[in-house]
């Protein structure tokens, strides 16, 4: 009897410490309201100033990828000497790109920051709990603001697939950019919905791993957005 009534304890106290750890990680609670495909731009735009110097923090979906060149090599249409500097290392999340920004601000002054580190947040892995990403979040927000810079956060390709089950509390990691954004001012760069559009094919072509997208799928979504976002503070009254 006392052992049958040790185990009953034992499974629901391991029952709601996986609830609770579920909770945490976006797993279970409210759905946010899905994103869509669109550009804000910050509030204020601080600085008045063109930009120049643009650091894209991030992970893989930033990390050795071809896409920032591209967008370097688009804006220098307008602005010969634009750089887009990406500060980003695969696998991490935004507890590193808190540390890397605040280390990057003691030797340069960057006028644009974006912000993008929702999937590696997400992962039940090695990710964070929803309140440890979104006070990274605010941080680094605060941290580029008071260097002088203008802050985008950006939202990139969603999880399909096992990349997805890794990761079931990704939209409410997505939610916490859109939240932010909003209640802070900061720039908004959103892209899921640009992918939640692609047929199952289109999807495989271009995200053949569920999770990060080929060159092509940087071209056709990725890019197009970075540029809406950046074309008017790089090549203002253009």
């Amino acid at each position: 009897m006392i052992r049958s009534l040790i185990l009953a304890g034992a499974v629901v106290l391991g029952s709601a410490a996986l609830g609770v750890f579920a909770w945490r990680h976006g797993a279970i609670g409210p759905v946010p309201a899905p994103g869509g495909q669109r550009v804000v731009m910050p509030a204020g735009e601080v600085p008045h100033r063109p930009a120049r110097h643009i650091v894209i923090l991030g992970a893989s979906l930033t990390s050795g990828q071809a896409w920032p060149g591209d967008l370097q090599r688009a804006l220098r249409a307008c602005a010969p000497d634009v750089v887009v500097q990406p500060l980003a290392r695969a696998g991490k999340g935004s507890g590193w790109g808190r540390a890397a920004l605040a280390r990057y601000l003691q030797l340069a002054r960057p006028d644009t920051v974006i912000v993008q580190f929702a999937g590696n947040d997400a992962s039940l892995a090695h990710g964070l709990s929803l309140g440890a990403s979104k006070a990274n979040l605010r941080a680094m927000v605060e941290m580029a603001r008071a260097a002088g810079a203008r802050v985008f956060l950006a939202t990139m390709s969603p999880a399909f697939g096992r990349n997805a089950a890794e990761r079931p509390g990704l939209a409410r990691y997505l939610g916490l950019y859109r939240q932010i954004a909003a209640e802070t001012g900061a720039g908004l760069i959103d892209t899921v919905g640009g992918w939640q559009s692609l047929s199952a094919a289109q999807r495989t072509a271009l995200m053949p791993d569920g999770l990060h997208p080929t060159p092509e799928g940087h071209d056709r979504i990725t890019l197009p957005a970075y540029l809406k976002a950046l074309q008017p503070p790089v090549c203002p009254g253009q």
